[in-house]
């Protein structure tokens, strides 16, 4: 009898075994699952989801009863709606009220949306070199439309046209041959020491810097929200014996968590890294996630025993290197200079080390700089890794947004650097994944076709 318990025991162990086991294998099999669609009450993970909206005569946003997404007439403000942990917000159509969002593991989001009145008209004429930022438009000798209810859209590349109440309506519109004067150049506006927004430009001898918790750096730059760090310093020739300044900006958001090196063991090397291919021959060329090349560099973890693949789709939001804002794209010698011994040091000596070597080849999209993220805090000159006390100035440093994320600076040979969620760097493994937000210089020519560079007025550039 008592072996019969014993089996009748035994039976029972197994049977709970398995179902743990099938629980596990169901949780990790949805944790890899690094897409979700967020669609009306079908929404994946709702309860993760908040959802803030801003009527027509609304002047803040209202947090919605409900976690269902509007249709209709809603723009959702990509520079706002975030997600803890670096997800990505890749889509959202008003038809269907739908959200396509990458995770990587488990994310919580917020998304904002405001209305906006539709015109009666609104017209996008093809994209030629008329339109471009080199001619200024007007709007003249309209029949049956009144002057006010037309304006020329920047964003748009086009104009709208509103309370258009009568048929064969008509207006002149003026190309004139646009000629730019030192004063319009970005690189006036961003070399301008003094209080910008709710922050400061300031001049050093590494160019000048924007500082500051928001700064009025706002430019439109590929359709969307990007903002400068300043106008410094970068090798334009091989040998880099000299320097000239350039506008440098970095993109308002992040394209997802990557890693810096698909490799079994850490590497801190740039050149030729997988983030450098992937943003120079992927996200510049406007590559989706079926290009075989780019997906063989398209990781979120890299292990021998666990590889994660991200979601590596740029065909919307990469940049197009021969068009309109790829055309801006200076291509430079970026710095790749390594420390001497792994410690962690001030903005000014990181900048030292970080200019003790060059790429051997340019290329256009980087990362920023720790001496750049250094740079942004206004009023701190110390250490800043975790043996320093930035973390006490993470609401004076506007490049610092969740954290997890990498600059392109080595800590050592085999460890690059990333920023840390308390607003420190830490040096980490070049095969995790943290969020990753294209940098690039712009060239000298660009100018300001209007704007004032704060968020709700960006600044949109010409050349």
């Amino acid at each position: 009898m008592v072996k019969i318990k014993n089996k009748k025991i035994l039976l029972y162990f197994l049977i709970i075994a398995i179902i743990l086991t099938s629980l596990l294998l169901i949780f990790i099999y949805n944790n890899k699952n690094n897409s979700y669609n967020l669609k009306e009450n079908k929404v994946t993970r709702n309860d993760n989801l908040a959802i803030y909206i801003k009527e027509i005569n609304d002047t803040e946003y209202v947090r919605a009863a409900t976690k269902d997404i509007p249709k209709g007439n809603y723009v959702i403000n990509m520079e706002l709606s975030t997600c803890k942990n670096n997800g990505v917000i890749t889509s959202y159509d008003a038809n269907s009220g739908t959200v396509n969002i990458d995770f990587i593991g488990t994310d919580s989001c917020k998304l904002y949306f405001y209305y906006e009145k539709p015109f009666d008209i609104k017209l996008n004429i093809e994209d030629t070199s008329y339109l471009l930022g080199t001619y200024s438009k007007s709007i003249s000798n309209c029949n049956k439309i009144n002057s006010s209810d037309i304006s020329w859209n920047n964003k748009l590349n086009g104009f709208e046209v509103a309370n258009v109440n009568n048929t064969k309506a008509n207006c002149d519109l003026v190309f004139t041959p646009k000629t730019v004067d030192n004063s319009e150049l970005l690189s006036t506006k961003a070399s301008t020491a003094g209080t910008s927004g709710n922050g400061t430009i300031v001049e050093s001898t590494h160019g000048y810097r924007y500082q500051g918790n928001n700064p009025d750096n706002y430019v439109w730059f590929n359709d969307e929200m990007w903002r400068i760090i300043g106008y410094v310093p970068v090798c334009l020739t091989s040998g880099c014996t000299s320097t000239e300044n350039r506008v440098k900006i970095i993109r308002n958001s992040s394209i997802g968590g990557l890693v810096y090196k698909a490799n079994t063991t850490s590497d801190a090397t740039w050149t030729a890294s997988t983030i450098q291919k992937l943003l120079n021959t992927c996200y510049l060329g406007k590559k989706s996630d079926t290009d075989s090349t780019c997906a063989s560099y398209c990781y979120s973890y890299y292990r021998t025993s666990e590889k994660p693949v991200a979601k590596c789709d740029y065909s919307s939001i990469g940049i197009n290197a021969s068009d309109y804002y790829g055309n801006m794209i200076e291509s430079v010698y970026w710095n790749v200079g390594e420390p001497s011994s792994a410690t962690f040091v001030s903005a000014d000596d990181q900048y030292t080390k970080e200019i003790a070597s060059y790429t051997s080849s340019t290329s256009k999209i980087g990362l920023m700089y720790a001496s750049d993220w250094g740079y942004a805090i206004e009023g701190y000159t110390e250490v800043l890794g975790s043996s320093g006390s930035s973390y006490n100035y993470m609401n004076k440093n506007w490049l610092f947004s969740n954290g997890y994320e990498w600059t392109m600076s080595a800590y050592s040979s085999s460890q690059p650097l990333y920023v840390y969620k308390n607003g420190y760097l830490v040096n980490s493994y070049s095969y995790i994944g943290y969020a990753a937000r294209p940098v690039l210089y712009l060239k000298s020519n660009v100018y300001v076709v209007s704007g004032s560079g704060s968020e709700s007025d960006p600044y949109i550039i010409g050349m």
